[in-house]
């Protein structure tokens, strides 16, 4: 998660796009991190201002620093809110994902004791209510965050 620790991402560059940067993020563990709803990973996500990004990531502090990749930023989280992560459209995401996997964690398939994370079956169910209610809370810190 670059902004908050120094590795969990690619960059690559795309010898079809000119040798264009392409960034590949991976391990998302802490995107929805939710310090409010107390659902943290050992540390919170970033805020959405990023404000909390210092020199030691020296490539988005210097494209948040500067006004016009500032503005681009801003338009990419007001895209994010409105289309991927609408909260109607997540949840209904959200649910389908977990009813498709649902089978294979909680199910007659499901994970064996001693090698799940969940202490009860309803804690897979707890979870999703908790995404949802994160997808939802989210919008209402994108809205803040863009009236800035």
């Amino acid at each position: 998660m670059y902004g908050r620790l120094p590795h969990n991402y690619y960059l690559y560059a795309d010898p079809n796009k000119g040798g264009q940067f392409t960034w590949i993020p991976w391990d998302h563990t802490f995107a929805f991190s939710d310090a409010d709803a107390g659902v943290t990973i050992g540390m919170t996500a970033l805020p959405l201002s990023m404000a909390e990004v210092t020199e030691q990531s020296p490539l988005v502090r210097y494209l948040l620093d500067d006004p016009v990749y500032l503005e681009v930023y801003r338009g990419y989280v007001a895209q994010a809110a409105a289309k991927e992560y609408e909260a109607a459209a997540s949840e209904a995401w959200f649910k389908a994902a977990h009813d498709l996997i649902a089978p294979y964690v909680v199910g007659p398939e499901g994970e064996i004791e001693g090698h799940t994370h969940l202490t009860t079956p309803e804690d897979f169910d707890n979870g999703l209510a908790t995404l949802i209610a994160h997808a939802k809370g989210r919008t209402a810190e994108v809205a803040l965050y863009l009236e800035q």
